[in-house]
């Protein structure tokens, strides 16, 4: 590894210090494991980032100073040094006493007196390892107390002898310099296995490699997930062939293939603070994968950042994140010869924590894709690196290829602006009509997507260097593009033939409530009561007799599960018969997605809006709408939007100015047919606004344009104001002035990747304390309109290189403190009602899923095998029982420990998963009688399954499945089933251990803890009923 150290959270062989000596002999399955992400203080002197991770000497104490935890040794606990003579840039700490003591370092204080009392010192295993490319020798050279070591340490009084061991290699024997496509595939599976700590680099051989390039991408995983089982059922020794496992692999494997689409491989890679996860997957598209040679896409890695909960990274600590040292020093590959640095991203991707890295080993790759895309630097359109990173993200956007544009077909028109110096088409284009229909074609040909209308209305594409919409102009028969000077955020339009990109194109889609959009209605005197009315139609409309084109729609939206995306194809092969929606499968999947809608424990429930929808902006080119005028028309034959007044909002919508009031005009268009109306009244799924007026109403609504952002449009009379009632004045978005940055460098897109996910930190602090000031004084007070802009300005901050005032923020977030609670807010006038009908609807479903249970055929080929809904009243109940004999099992026999200050942890004790702020438990003396007891209640668990499966007549695995499923999701979780332990709330699993024991051997934090060894867990563990 390059410059880190990468720590396994996995079980390790549990040696004693005796065995500690016999390095060679057990070092091939203890001797890469490390216990931070270590970083040289010089390596990132330039960088100004973790200044503080280093090792440190100072009298009778040894401190590892790491991103994410200060490692505390006694110095006599150091043994010696271990380096490979094959590879010097590494080298192991060998610890004689494996007793030490592990810091948060954002609470490390230089002069904190630690006690080291046996309450206080964690169990920890032997070797540590470090992997220090071209700064082994300095840090050996500073434990030896040398002159240079003296330059960057105060205080070395200790000499650690050093060994060369023969008998040592970390390097792996198997490196394939230029693999194709599908060898890439294998080697990086293989890497992820290695970094999880499941093999190690003398199990990979040539023979190893070749036999899995035979394999299809399905077995490919299989084999993964049996490499996984392997390891684990050894105590994660490693000791054994993979050869077995893939004979293994051709021998069970039953499930279906598929064929290589080495056209489409995407390499990726998930990084968190204790884990990395390397993959590959397919359905990535975009101009950087696509308009390149076909080797250059296993050049190029999806990198995705994520906390522990597999949830977007926020940034709350820089100096602490191991992901900012993968932006800062990128990735190096074991297996092959690849070094993947920070390529780009986009606003869209980061706000999932992702962006794209590219294999830059020969140091010129990097820079030759950014000259390839036309990218200047000195460009007056490129300020500061905010806009940099978002201009060269535009190459990154996921999109569809469509059709090819030739340099004269690209014509490019002037934008519409005022006097005032706003711009009306800012970020939309036209297309004629006749290319349109083409892009619309291909784009159907080449998606996934289930699109209806056969008529081109607008598009969301990127196009060289140029983001934005095109509107449809009917009255254009040429296959033309006309691009505007607002949407060319690059000057780099091609000289050759260039495939149009599509985004998305304008479709229907229902509004839906949500908090911040409560809040506005209520501040336009929406009373309580038109909430509440809506909130039972949509109870109605999908939790009581539902009928069946709702079903459609409902399973629809949540096509990406595949349980309900084979319950719609069913019901979508069916033709019509609506006798489908009888059938169990689909009742039962209807039932359970309709309970995990409202299962979801939240403060606020979302709810569908009637009489609403949510339509992409366009600009009126005929020049027939006045200010404050829109043009809407749906292609849905069930909805019509009326000309009349009605509510648009944009998101975020924070401030009283951001719900704007304007009127449909389609009857007027319709009736005086005025020139040019054609252009007009042939686009649907899209809300047009004028062009005329002092200021576009798009940049009223939350400082919105028309590059593709969507608009909630609402004329449901429930949520509109009462005639008397006015807009509010807009808030000004335009004051922010653009940060300049001189000397850019393509480096510094790294910097501003970080700030973006810094910001959405910030973000989330301003936004509660904006909440809690709207329900307690309302959005209209001076201090809720103050977090709003600094709300609007920490939103822009990423290209407008703004720095937030702290300062500020405290101030005011210590102003909203002091107000005084509102009990009367419309958020909690809604929870208090979804609270009361919940349970209600439930228990109505649960009920109805009992009687579907004698209906049910396990053998029909309805039936999925994810999840089967009629068992989950027995698993709730099996689980509840559970509960209850953990629960005295926990408070009799488990003593609390170490206090941690603040920071939350998640452990797993014997399959109790707890959250607290209490360290890991340490199960001493007690071992013996607790893995006993773990064993009884385990035992007693194993039966009831092997009898409730006899009862129901159903196969063992598969009741074991769907018990997993139910226990592992937290939709299925109440708050009446999380038991109060001391002061922290204890979510008892249902036997984890009996129905799948080795995925439930989780380590979070960096601590290793004991658990029921394997040896135990064996005796216990169910026969699979084939």
């Amino acid at each position: 590894m390059d410059k880190f150290d990468y720590y396994h959270k996995k079980k390790q062989k549990n040696n004693n210090i005796k065995q500690a000596e016999k390095i060679p002999q057990c070092f091939d399955f203890i001797g890469d494991i490390g216990l931070g992400s270590f970083v040289d203080p010089v390596t990132f002197a330039i960088e100004k980032q973790f200044t503080e991770c280093y090792i440190r000497i100072d009298h009778n104490i040894f401190d590892i100073h790491t991103m994410e935890y200060v490692y505390r040794f006694l110095i006599s606990s150091l043994h010696r040094i271990i380096i490979s003579p094959n590879d010097k840039n590494s080298f192991i700490l060998i610890i004689k006493d494996p007793l030490h003591i592990h810091i948060p370092s954002s609470s490390f204080q230089e002069t904190q007196i630690l006690d080291f009392t046996p309450t206080k010192l964690i169990n920890r295993c032997h070797s540590i390892y470090f992997s220090l490319p071209e700064y082994t020798d300095k840090v050996i050279q500073i434990l030896q107390n040398s002159k240079q070591g003296k330059a960057h340490f105060e205080h070395l009084t200790i000499n650690v002898p050093y060994v060369i061991d023969s008998t040592i290699d970390l390097q792996p024997k198997i490196i394939i310099e230029y693999p194709s496509q599908q060898e890439t595939a294998v080697l990086f599976q293989l890497e992820g296995l290695y970094l999880q700590g499941i093999i190690i680099p003398s199990q990979i051989t040539k023979d190893v490699i070749q036999s899995l390039c035979k394999f299809t991408k399905d077995i490919l995983l299989f084999f993964k997930k049996q490499a996984t089982m392997k390891a684990q059922s050894m105590d994660y020794l490693r000791l054994f062939s993979l050869e077995q496992v893939i004979e293994k692999c051709q021998n069970d494997y039953n499930g279906t293939t598929k064929k290589w689409k080495d056209e489409e491989l995407v390499l990726k890679m998930e990084v968190n603070s204790s884990l990395i996860r390397l993959g590959y997957g397919y359905n990535e598209s975009n101009a950087i994968l696509e308009d390149f040679s076909p080797e250059f896409r296993v050049k190029m890695l999806r990198m995705k950042f994520l906390n522990n909960e597999k949830r977007m990274q926020v940034m709350e600590r820089l100096e602490t994140d191991l992901m900012c040292f993968y932006m800062i020093k990128g990735y190096k590959s074991f297996f092959q010869k690849r070094y993947f640095q920070f390529l780009l991203s986009n606003p869209s991707q980061s706000r999932s924590g992702a962006c794209w890295f590219i294999d830059n080993q020969d140091g010129k790759t990097t820079m030759a894709a950014y000259q390839s895309l036309g990218v200047d630097l000195k460009s007056p359109k490129i300020k500061n690196a905010g806009i940099l990173l978002m201009r060269t993200g535009l190459f990154g956007s996921d999109s569809i290829a469509t059709v090819g544009i030739y340099p004269q077909q690209i014509k490019v028109i002037d934008d519409i602006t005022n006097e005032n110096g706003y711009t009306f088409s800012d970020g939309v284009g036209r297309i004629g009509y006749p290319l349109a229909k083409k892009v619309l074609n291909e784009y159907k040909r080449n998606s996934n997507l289930f699109i209806k209308s056969d008529e081109p209305y607008a598009f969301q594409i990127r196009f060289a260097g140029v983001k934005g919409v095109l509107t449809v102009d009917r009255l254009d028969m040429t296959e033309n593009i006309y691009f505007r000077p607002s949407q060319i955020k690059i000057e780099a339009l091609p000289k050759t033939i260039q495939k149009l990109r599509v985004i998305q194109i304008p479709q229907f889609r229902s509004g839906r409530m949500n908090e911040q959009l409560a809040l506005g209605l209520e501040y336009l005197q929406i009373p309580p009561s038109n909430f509440i009315s809506s909130a039972k139609q949509y109870l109605k409309k999908y939790f009581s007799v539902t009928p069946n084109r709702e079903i459609i729609s409902l399973f629809q939206r949540f096509t990406n599960n595949p349980v309900i995306e084979v319950a719609l194809k069913i019901i979508m092969a069916s033709n019509g018969n609506q006798k489908i929606y009888e059938e169990p499968f689909i009742r039962a999947t209807s039932l359970v997605l309709r309970m995990s809608l409202l299962s979801e424990k939240t403060d606020f429930i979302k709810f569908d809006i009637d009489n609403s929808a949510f339509l992409m902006g366009v600009m009126d080119e005929s020049g027939l709408l006045e200010e404050g005028e829109v043009f809407i028309q749906v292609t849905t034959p069930t909805v019509t939007i009326p000309s009349s007044r009605l509510l648009v909002v944009k998101f975020p919508a924070t401030h009283p100015g951001d719900f704007v009031l304007l009127n449909n005009v389609v009857d007027k268009i319709n009736s005086e047919k005025k020139k040019g109306f054609e252009r007009l009244t042939y686009l649907r799924d899209v809300i047009v606004f004028s062009s005329k007026g002092n200021r576009p109403d798009p940049n009223k609504l939350s400082g919105g344009d028309l590059d593709g952002d969507e608009y909630l449009i609402i004329w449901n009379p429930l949520f509109l104001p009462k005639p008397e009632i006015h807009s509010h004045a807009p808030a000004t978005y335009d004051s922010e002035k653009v940060h300049l940055e001189k000397f850019l460098e393509f480096t510094d897109m790294k910097r501003a990747f970080l700030s973006q996910l810094y910001s959405k930190f910030v973000l989330s602090r301003i936004s509660v304390s904006h909440k809690e000031s709207c329900m307690n004084i309302g959005m209209c007070a001076e201090v809720t309109k103050s977090l709003s802009q600094l709300i609007s300005i920490t939103v822009d901050a990423p290209k407008t290189g703004a720095e937030v005032d702290g300062g500020e923020i405290n101030e005011l977030v210590e102003q909203v403190s002091k107000t005084n609670n509102s009990n009367k807010s419309i958020l909690l006038v809604l929870k208090s009602f979804f609270n009361e009908q919940i349970p209600i609807i439930m228990d109505t479903f649960y009920t109805e899923l009992i009687e579907l249970v004698n209906t049910i055929h396990y053998n029909s080929e309805f039936i999925s095998d994810s999840i089967l809904p009629d068992v989950i009243p027995f698993a709730r109940k099996t689980r509840n029982e559970f509960n209850n004999e953990i629960n005295w099992f926990l408070k009799k026999s488990i003593p609390q420990r170490i206090l941690r200050g603040s920071e939350p942890l998640q452990l797993i004790i014997g399959g109790v998963f707890k959250k607290g702020n209490v360290d890991r438990l340490e199960w001493e003396k007690e071992e013996k009688e607790i893995n006993q007891t773990l064993l009884v209640i385990y035992s007693n668990y194993r039966k009831k399954v092997e009898q409730e499966a006899g009862r129901r007549k159903i196969p063992l695995r598969r009741l074991c499945d769907v018990c997993y499923q139910v226990t592992y999701d937290k939709k299925y979780y109440t708050n009446n089933e999380l038991l109060d332990c001391g002061k922290n709330k204890v979510v008892c699993l249902l036997f984890p251990w009996v129905v799948r024991p080795q995925q439930n051997i989780m380590f979070i934090n960096s601590t290793m803890i004991k658990s029921l060894p394997n040896t135990q867990l064996s005796k216990i563990k169910l026969k699979q009923v084939k």
